[in-house]
């Protein structure tokens, strides 16, 4: 097919196609700059005060604040120290909180669910107190178990409320055990 332009005006139409798809790039690149700053500020923004942090701590860190640090490590290993002893068993007859949970856990009927257990240390020479929530399946099983508990000799009393008893079945319970003094 013959050309029918002349060759100036070719020229000129190439270098308003070269201009046209220049333009085109560079918008199209400015885009992705624009939306790639976009995806990536909130990163920026998180980066910039993870590494404030870092700082301040490396400050404290090289600051007088280690005897600070050094005494609140101290104190949390003492009051780790003192939960360990309170749990710890020692040689008397009545288990203490593992053995009292594991014995509450073997004696209860399969009729009877326990659902929670508060145990509460008992101050000024109080007795030791143990609040047992659970589910029964009847009534009989809950009294028989509230009778149990009563005549076990671990406990020097054991109370359930009446209001307890006013359903049948899937009875939701919560009896409050004070734990018999132990032998030193």
């Amino acid at each position: 097919m013959a050309n029918l332009l002349l060759p100036e005006s070719q020229e000129k139409i190439r270098q308003e196609y070269r201009l046209r798809r220049a333009v085109i790039i560079f918008f199209l690149l400015a885009a992705i700059i624009i939306f790639a700053g976009i995806l990536l500020a909130p990163s920026l923004l998180l980066s910039s005060i993870k590494a404030k942090e870092s700082e301040m701590r490396l400050a404290l860190l090289r600051g007088g604040q280690t005897q600070n640090a050094e005494e609140q490590m101290q104190n949390i290993i003492s009051r780790a120290n003192a939960n360990v002893e309170l749990l710890e068993e020692d040689a008397s007859p009545m288990p203490v909180i593992g053995g009292l949970t594991r014995y509450l856990l073997n004696t209860k009927p399969e009729d009877i669910a326990i659902t929670g257990l508060l145990y509460e240390k008992a101050k000024n020479n109080a007795l030791d107190k143990v609040s047992l929530r659970g589910i029964a399946a009847s009534r009989e099983a809950l009294l028989s178990y509230v009778t149990f508990l009563e005549t076990n000799g671990y406990f020097a009393e054991a109370v359930l409320p009446v209001s307890h008893f006013v359903q049948e079945k899937n009875i939701l319970f919560t009896i409050s055990l004070t734990i018999k003094p132990r032998d030193k």
